[in-house]
């Protein structure tokens, strides 16, 4: 690893000094101050258990008898960020914490402040990157800094028509097909759920025109995947006016979710991928995968036939087969259609086939969006998918003895929510009459906080959405990531995920109103989630389904930000919450903030609270219970910089 590092350490140095570029050198230190205290109340009628490791984690037991007090406790945070330019080319920045004092919480008990504080370690390097640039090379070192995918490099323009500007996403060809490298960018989840800074890894970055080498590797470089190294060419050729763009892909990692027998084995992906480009607007895209995954090994499928007709008197009749190279391939085409004879924007289709090794799908997909009278847009998108071999049923003989199981993590592939069978719809209508300042922050048709534009100003601009799915099979078994920061199978004999007999759907409307000086942002959401695992299916206290609705409003007035939100029958905060069916009846949540200058000194204080209702006591789930919280914060920053 080392010999590695140097020697790209000295190919970006000789690239620097043939191509240089200016920076100011400086020393920048920030640091953000912040004191909280949680006042907390487990209603009466409701006890808990302190579990998993050091006791992170909390379980809660119904007892007639219990009485409970509020109570208090404080906690102290101390965040230090480092910028550091030391010479020309060379950045350096960090993130440090200082946890002496912990306050104890019932909502998001699991938490990484909550870990360090139960392992006794006050001081922790959240995230750090070290970053030598020059004009057509990059060396960096990165740990906790998130990152994009290789499907497409994105970029926003605005575009003049007229008396009318649009925003418009320009797509940078990278080539990742079939999203070999996964985009990175939820680092506080993985974090808070498994105590590691990630991704964690080095990358190499070379350009010169239309010709760039990507080489990533690292402990972590995607959270759950082991020791990976990800590489990645790009290159153009040219025949009359056709432009070809390729590109070449090899990843090799070890995923937690595979259990490895073998200390050697690794899951290695060859990929080529190919746009065609006709004419200025209008593309194709040919891929071809190559997954040489547990070759020459065993594995079962059914067949089904009639009621009492299969094997053990069921409906399906069970062979096996060994797998081979001709499973380890796979291909996609897409073909991207722009401003067809004005009748719509953009039309993409897409059809998908992974043999079983390399995915164990197919898949077909149609999106598009048309604008019209400028400031109204319309998105559809459609998928199909169907894996080449189905799940696996849970049989058992006369007696309960299992003859059969959904796969597990020592099978060449498996069916989960990636491959099984659905059918999918979307519809988003976004209303935004300045469209110049882009309803959507990242990427369009995605209605979650972080993807708003904190720049739209528009009076009034909203988004509807609407999803409907129907997944008319079953699963094999399923991983999730446990309240220990490690990846778990369900055990041997669990069903899988059941299938729906009907579509399930949610419908999701987002305002934003901008009466000066007040931005008032509402959001309504309802419809109907389905449990990720497979215990949600078969346990009474668990949920397979829930019915939601949730109302919530964000209030922004100068310095003060006021939030709230009403929750009936949603999911808890953490993902195990929807893996095991854990649902709330009643969250109740409000947020209120000021911002505020003493001295030249920025300062914000805040007060949130959090209340959770058990109504029906149908499903008590052992991480639910009735308990009100109180959060009060007090932070400060202030920093200090030295040029040089």
């Amino acid at each position: 690893m080392k010999k590695v590092l140097t020697f790209l350490f000295l190919i970006t140095i000789f690239l620097t000094k043939t191509f240089s570029a200016p920076a100011e050198n400086y020393l920048k230190l920030d640091f953000d101050l912040n004191f909280e205290n949680i006042t907390k109340k487990l209603s009466d009628g409701w006890i808990y258990e302190e579990t998993g490791p050091n006791g992170i984690n909390k379980i809660y037991f119904s007892s007639s008898t219990a009485k409970n007090d509020w109570n208090s406790s404080q906690g102290f945070k101390v965040y230090t960020n480092l910028d550091f330019v030391p010479f020309n080319n060379l950045f350096i920045k960090s993130k440090l914490v200082f946890i002496p004092q912990y306050a104890d919480r019932f909502y998001q008990t699991v938490n990484d402040e909550h870990r360090m504080y139960l392992e006794k370690t006050n001081f922790k390097i959240i995230d750090t990157e070290i970053k030598y640039a020059s004009n057509i090379g990059v060396l960096r070192y990165f740990k906790g800094i998130g990152h994009t995918h290789w499907g497409y490099d994105p970029g926003i323009v605005n575009v003049f028509e007229g008396l009318s500007t649009y925003r418009y996403e320009i797509i940078r060809y990278q080539g990742d097909l079939f999203n070999l490298y996964k985009e990175q960018y939820d680092t506080g989840r993985y974090l808070r759920v498994s105590g590691r800074s990630v991704p964690e890894g080095v990358e190499l970055n070379l350009a010169y025109r239309d010709t760039k080498f990507d080489l990533v590797f690292g402990p972590e470089v995607i959270w759950g995947y082991k020791d990976g190294i990800y590489s990645k060419f790009n290159f153009s050729t040219y025949i009359s006016n056709w432009i070809f763009k390729h590109a070449l892909i090899f990843t090799s990692d070890k995923p937690e979710y595979i259990t490895f027998s073998d200390p050697n084995e690794r899951l290695t992906n060859y990929q080529y991928a190919l746009r065609i480009y006709p004419n200025s607007k209008n593309s194709i895209d040919l891929g071809v995968l190559y997954c040489p995954f547990r070759l020459d090994k065993q594995y079962t499928y059914v067949e089904e036939v009639k009621e009492g007709e299969g094997d053990y008197g069921t409906k399906y009749k069970i062979h096996s087969d060994k797998t081979s190279s001709k499973d380890a391939f796979g291909t996609k085409l897409c073909l991207n259609i722009v401003s067809y004879k004005k009748f719509i924007e953009e039309l993409k289709l897409s059809y998908t086939y992974l043999a079983p090794v390399a995915g164990n799908k197919q898949e077909f997909s149609i999106s598009g969006w048309k604008r019209i009278v400028d400031i109204n847009t319309v998105s559809l998108d459609f998928i199909y998918r169907k894996p080449i071999y189905g799940a696996l049923p849970l049989i058992k003989d006369i007696n309960g003895t299992i003859i059969l199981s959904p796969r597990g993590p020592y099978d060449p592939f498996w069916v989960n929510w990636d491959n099984r069978e659905a059918t999918i719809f979307s519809f988003t209508y976004t209303f935004d009459p300045t469209p110049y300042t882009w309803f959507y922050k990242y990427q369009p048709n995605i209605l979650e906080d972080w993807n708003l534009n904190p720049q739209e100003n528009s009076n009034f601009a909203f988004a509807v959405q609407t999803k409907l799915a129907k997944y008319p099979t079953s699963t094999d078994r399923m991983y999730y990531w446990d309240e220990n920061g490690k990846i778990t199978w369900e055990k041997y004999g669990a069903s899988g995920c059941w299938p729906t007999k009907d579509y399930v759907g949610e419908f999701t409307f987002v305002g934003r109103f901008k009466f000066y000086p007040i931005k008032l942002t509402t959001r309504l959401s309802f419809g109907d989630s389905l449990a990720k695992g497979s215990y949600a299916y078969t346990e009474e206290n668990l949920k397979p389904i829930t019915n939601f609705y949730k109302l919530g409003l964000s209030l922004e007035l100068g310095s003060w930000l006021v939030s709230t939100s009403l929750g009936y029958n949603i999911w808890g905060p953490e993902e195990w919450f929807e893996t095991f069916g854990e649902s709330y009846d009643r969250l109740y949540q409000i947020f209120v903030s000021k911002k505020f200058d003493i001295f030249n000194t920025d300062f914000v204080a805040s007060v949130k609270y959090n209340a959770v209702r058990e109504t029906d006591k149908k499903y008590l789930a052992p991480e639910i219970a009735d308990f009100d919280e109180i959060y009060l914060s007090l932070s400060t920053r202030f920093g200090i910089k030295g040029k040089f």
